[in-house]
């Protein structure tokens, strides 16, 4: 079996992370609040990430993500 793949290298997000306050985790992505149950929210409220923002991820995973910012802001509007 061969398996091909690009590398994907994280850009450089200082100037979002100095707007954003949003802290980047080693890997040079940036952090959420929990990882596994909640991987939109960041720790700066009302600022919510998806796609390869968090770290890679294939295009289904992306859009769900997507999907998943788009919910918690416009929740976050209506309060």
């Amino acid at each position: 079996m061969v398996v091909l793949s690009a590398g994907l290298v994280p850009p450089q997000n200082e100037n979002l992370k100095k707007t954003f306050h949003s802290p980047i985790g080693d890997d040079g992505f940036f952090v959420t609040s929990n990882p596994k149950s909640d991987p939109v929210t960041t720790t700066m409220e009302g600022v919510f990430v998806a796609g390869v923002a968090e770290g890679p991820k294939d295009i289904p995973d992306a859009v769900i993500q997507a999907s998943a910012a788009a919910m918690k802001a416009s929740i976050f509007l209506k309060e």
